[in-house]
């Protein structure tokens, strides 16, 4: 499958497709024999299929149902700060103008604001300065195979450089799009590595997807709408308790095993040079936090 490129989509439903039916136990055997194997063009296609493992009546072998096209859940989408806008100079401008606007007097409070009034420019300043890299360049090429079947002249051979090197430039925009989504941090960007890199955010984000989930009960959860719910349930449900809030006696009883100067370095404020340096090694195309600025802008 690796040298092929090929992904295993997952499945919902029971975890195995085939037994033989013994019914001594000690003789049962049971196995995943049967799946759906995808490459990324199948991904690009139908991202959101699914493969569903039915019951087993008439067969050994349980049917495999495949949908392609469940009714997604529409979702807002969460920011991300582009790689590829740095490459533009208007790009310093837009976070310059962004960030010397006034606003609260609390510091968090404004710097809240400059990043929501940097993040809401930027938004529209990349919708007419970085259209989709693809249909672009498939636009370009067009334009400079029937410029390459003509006889050209001077201004013709001048127009072909243009677009090889526009070309150039998106290729490397694309590139570094999908770096920034694969997580990949031990291969360098330059050597046209997007499809590389393209194929591994697709396999991490087939991976991370939670089709079904068990609740309380041990009942399977399934539907993005009640796994959401579930998943929000359960952290409430972590983070309260209505039993007993004083633990003072308990603790008492405790041997501590962190020294007092242990404990004081421990409680110690961070310093913003430590904050300064776990932010840098976060890798520069990582976001630290939920804003969606990567490690790139920080200072």
């Amino acid at each position: 499958m690796d040298n092929n490129l090929l992904l295993d989509i997952g499945f919902t439903g029971q975890k195995f497709t085939w037994e033989n039916r013994r019914a001594d136990d000690s003789h049962l055997i049971k196995e995943r024999l049967d799946r759906a194997i995808v490459n990324s063009n199948w991904i690009k296609t139908w991202p959101n299929s699914q493969i569903s493992h039915e019951t087993r009546v008439g067969s050994d072998h349980c049917p495999i149902l495949l949908n392609i096209a469940p009714k997604p859940i529409r979702t807002a989408r969460q920011f991300r700060f582009e790689a590829m806008w740095v490459s533009d100079p208007d790009c310093f401008d837009v976070v310059q103008r962004s960030w010397s606007a006034g606003g609260s007097h609390n510091p968090y409070l404004l710097l809240s604001q400059k990043l929501g009034s940097c993040r809401r420019n930027l938004i529209n300043w990349s919708k007419e300065k970085f259209p989709n890299n693809v249909k672009l360049i498939e636009g370009l090429n067009r334009e400079l195979a029937v410029l390459q079947e003509t006889q050209m002249n001077v201004v013709d051979r001048g127009r072909e450089a243009e677009i090889i090197g526009a070309i150039g430039r998106l290729w490397t925009n694309e590139e570094l799009y999908w770096k920034q989504r694969s997580r990949v941090n031990w291969l360098q960007g330059g050597d046209r590595n997007t499809k590389f890199f393209h194929l591994t955010t697709l396999q991490r984000r087939q991976q991370n997807r939670i089709l079904k989930i068990a609740n309380e009960d041990g009942n399977w959860i399934t539907g993005d709408v009640q796994v959401r719910s579930e998943v929000d349930e359960h952290f409430k449900r972590l983070f309260e308790t209505s039993g007993i809030r004083d633990w003072g006696s308990t603790l008492d009883c405790v041997a501590p095993v962190i020294s007092h100067d242990q404990n004081v370095l421990l409680t110690h404020p961070f310093s913003l040079e430590e904050i300064k340096s776990a932010t840098q090694q976060l890798g520069n195309l990582n976001a630290p936090g939920p804003d969606g600025f990567p490690g790139e802008n920080s200072p």
